[in-house]
């Protein structure tokens, strides 16, 4: 017998970055930010991301972004 799960996701997280920034259109960089569930893990290779890039590029030109997501859709 296999278990199955049902997750509910409310919130999604992806990293965003200032128009005067410029990215290779791949990883989270794909599409304007790829959207992720809101979740421990990654939260803390986003927030990785953000110190790294910020460190690169200057002081707030990278963040993280949130959204409610609609369960039933």
């Amino acid at each position: 017998m296999s278990a199955k799960f049902h997750i509910c996701v409310t919130r999604e997280v992806r990293l965003r970055w200032s128009s005067e920034v410029r990215h290779d259109d791949r990883g989270v960089f794909r599409n304007g930010g790829v959207w992720y569930a809101d979740a421990p893990e990654i939260w803390k290779g986003l927030r990785l991301i953000v110190l790294s890039e910020n460190f690169m590029h200057g002081e707030n030109t990278h963040w993280i972004e949130t959204r409610a997501v609609n369960p039933q859709q």
